[in-house]
């Protein structure tokens, strides 16, 4: 898989995506009517995703490139060269994580959550 994340201006590539967990929100409303057993229903699309990505890269100074275009104050693109359709536009949503990687003991394991902001 060849997956780069940019900022618009830097990017980087990590090692491999271990995770990429999201949810799309159900946007349908029912409406409860007096006197009626059923709902009036409006249909909407799904949301846009709203997940965790779990990425490994090379060492700490890949660790410090990536989490430098992660934490910058911008709108992110997530590109994936096999699947077209994971690619989306994205901000961070919550605290991004970093740890060691428990098997190598040299990559870095980078955790962040992300909203989705473009299909």
């Amino acid at each position: 898989m060849s997956v780069a994340i940019s900022n618009g201006t830097d990017e980087f590539s990590p090692l491999i995506v271990t995770r990429n967990d999201y949810s799309r929100p159900n946007r349908n409303i029912l409406h409860a009517i007096i006197g009626s057993n059923e709902p009036a229903v409006t249909l909407r699309e799904l949301g846009l995703r709203k997940g965790t990505m779990q990425l490994r890269v090379a060492d700490a100074a890949a660790e410090v490139e990536a989490t430098t275009i992660l934490g910058s104050a911008s709108v992110k693109t997530y590109t994936d060269s096999v699947t077209a359709s994971e690619s989306m536009s994205f901000v961070i949503d919550g605290d991004v994580r970093t740890s060691l990687d428990s098997v190598t003991l040299l990559r870095r394991v980078i955790e962040f959550d992300y909203a989705e902001v473009s299909p």
